[in-house]
């Protein structure tokens, strides 16, 4: 789990739904390093954590990946379908960052 990607995430002004928001912090719940964004949960592994039923969890991904959020790589091994390989654009979130609050 990457907590610095997912901070990064919480305060940007990126354009997404709720939904796209809770799946791409699902995802960054997965990534293994914050440096390269990679993850490859399944999507039945999103669909369950999220609470979102897996048609619903696809069109968010679709999204994510139509404004430039995450890439997705197909996985297939013997013909079999594997888990995608998801790697979030860190750079993009943090040219979204939100500017800092200030307290008077």
């Amino acid at each position: 789990m990457s907590t610095s990607l997912m901070v990064s995430i919480m305060n940007s002004k990126l354009p997404m739904t709720a939904c796209q928001h809770h799946v791409l912090l699902c995802l960054a719940c997965h990534t293994h390093d914050g440096q390269s964004g990679a993850c490859f949960p399944s999507l039945n592994t999103i669909a369950k954590k999220c609470r979102l039923s897996k048609p619903t969890v696809i069109a968010a991904l679709k999204q994510l990946e139509f404004i430039g959020i995450i890439s997705v790589e197909k996985r297939k091994k013997g013909g079999n379908n594997k888990s995608n390989y998801y790697i979030i654009n860190n750079d993009l979130i943090i040219s979204f960052k939100e500017s800092p609050i200030k307290y008077t």
